[in-house]
């Protein structure tokens, strides 16, 4: 029986493994920028498909803009298959998909920014692989309104998203659904932010309510959506202007940079620690630069441990998010003091620091106003080591201020070692669905173990390190059970059923 099991989870790390491999170049392609005078009408193409950044050049006077909304996504040999900025949807001939148009139809950001323009919010879109398909895609994305009780503040009043099918139209791609609600409430700045599931299939996405230090949770399987509970930390949280990212390990989520509705004040750093498994956040930490900045992106270094993020347009600072004083470990690590000369680029400032994304080669590139990109060359090194390379990606085409694509971290795979590592049926799936239920998680004095009709079963408890800290026959239809004298904390929990194990996570938090 043992080598029955233990072939089985080879073979289940197999596909795991083999589904990294699939997914990573799926960031190979990113699109940028448009031109304002002739004869630059066009798009500059950055392709990494030979683990090194080659610059082409689109001329196109008909192509879309993309301004801070910018996702696309390649095909599992790096290829493009699409783009957007949030209102359109373009093949890769660069021409409209086939019911493309018009996405958000009837929102602010619609109205303001149509035809060509795309709505300005920082990671307003991205688009992720549906699971297990060879076809379809989900394109996330979200609409602009005016709140009425706030009449100059520009809300999100839910998450959307269209499918796209690939094998339509010759592999030119078809959206067969669009303006589907994900979430319905409002929310604060989208920053569309994904990371993959601890079993190396999945994806989580969170969304931050407005205005509420509160986030949404989906999960996105084969089978569709999963709209998880909501994690509420209490209390009010401003909305940020800025970027959301999770490190390259999925085990930290952060929020950086300004209040919304500011373009300078102190930098913001929200951190929390990410469970990759149940897609709880926990151990929130907030830590406040007090130095103003303007534009800020930020970025983390595929090791995980340094953070990134510019301030005032002209400067980038480093963070050892190892530190015990995070904030205390604060380098400069590189300052624009020249101006770029494009007189059109003038119209936004010097070519400094922006928005900053994570590249397929393991450097993160930084966004500028101007017709290059800025390089951090060794982003796992600390301090000036990290060398930072002023403009030293050269772009055809003009850039935008935030303009940089949106992609998660395709290359982070299944967590090994966990019970959620595998998708072997018994041993991977949190109980819920179909078997039954374990809630409220977190739970405080109680937890209740429901199923969809009678069941004979036992429940166990076990701490972080496997022992058993609590057992409970289970023979109704729903069984409390009292947990109110264990301490705060994560445990695993077990439920033998029918000659099969079904394992989970559960949080008591008080």
């Amino acid at each position: 029986m043992k080598k029955i099991i233990l072939i089985i989870i080879v073979l289940d790390c197999h596909f795991l493994f083999s589904q990294v491999e699939i997914d990573k170049k799926r960031d190979n392609i990113w699109c940028f920028g448009y031109a304002y005078s002739p004869p630059l009408f066009g798009r500059s193409i950055v392709d990494f498909s030979n683990d090194t950044a080659v610059v082409s050049y689109l001329n196109n006077p008909n192509i879309i803009r993309l301004d801070a909304t910018n996702a696309s996504i390649s095909d599992t040999t790096g290829n493009l298959l699409f783009y957007t900025n949030g209102i359109k949807v373009i093949n890769k001939t660069h021409e409209l998909m086939e019911n493309g148009d018009s996405l958000t139809y009837g929102h602010y950001s619609f109205e303001h920014w149509y035809p060509n323009y795309g709505y300005n919010t920082i990671q307003g879109a991205m688009i992720l692989p549906v699971p297990e398909s060879k076809d379809l895609y989900y394109v996330f994305y979200s609409g602009w309104d005016i709140a009425p009780s706030l009449p100059e503040q520009i809300i999100c009043p839910s998450v959307l998203y269209a499918t796209v099918d690939m094998s339509k139209n010759g592999g030119l791609g078809k959206v067969i659904r669009k303006d589907q609600v994900l979430i319905n409430d409002t929310i604060g700045i989208p920053n569309v932010a994904a990371c993959r599931h601890a079993n190396g299939r999945d994806w989580w996405l969170l969304f931050k309510g407005f205005r509420k230090h509160r986030f949404h949770r989906v999960l996105l399987t084969p089978d569709g959506f999963i709209m998880e509970s909501s994690l509420d930390f209490g209390g009010n949280r401003m909305d940020m202007w800025s970027q959301t990212v999770f490190s390259p390990d999925g085990k930290l989520f952060i929020q950086g940079g300004l209040e919304a509705g500011t373009m300078q004040s102190p930098f913001h750093l929200h951190l929390y620690d990410f469970d990759r498994c149940t897609g709880i956040l926990s151990n929130y930490r907030h830590i406040q630069d007090n130095e103003p900045y303007l534009y800020t992106g930020c970025a983390v270094s595929p090791n995980s441990r340094y953070l990134y993020y510019s301030s005032q347009s002209n400067k980038v600072y480093q963070l050892d998010l190892q530190a015990i004083d995070v904030i205390g470990s604060r380098q400069l690590v590189a300052v624009m003091d020249t101006a770029y000369v494009d007189s059109v680029a003038q119209i936004y400032g010097t070519a400094g620091f922006s928005t900053m994304q994570l590249g397929p080669d393991d450097k993160i590139y930084v966004n500028a106003a101007s017709r290059s990109l800025h390089i951090i060359d060794s982003p796992d090194s600390a301090g000036l080591a990290c060398n930072i390379i002023r403009q030293g990606l050269a772009l055809p085409a003009i850039n935008q201020l935030w303009c940089i694509p949106n992609f998660p971290y395709f290359r982070l795979g299944a967590e090994v070692g966990t019970i959620c590592d595998s998708l072997t049926v018994g041993i991977s799936a949190p109980f819920g669905s179909a078997q039954g239920a374990v809630y409220p998680n977190p739970a405080d004095e109680t937890v209740m173990v429901s199923f969809p009709t009678p069941e004979r079963a036992v429940f166990i408890l076990m701490d972080l390190q496997g022992r058993e800290i609590l057992r409970q026959a289970i023979e109704e239809q729903k069984t409390a059970i009292a947990v109110g004298n264990l301490p705060t904390g994560a445990y695993f929990y077990k439920i033998e059923i029918n000659n099969r194990n079904e394992y989970g996570k559960l949080w008591i938090v008080r």
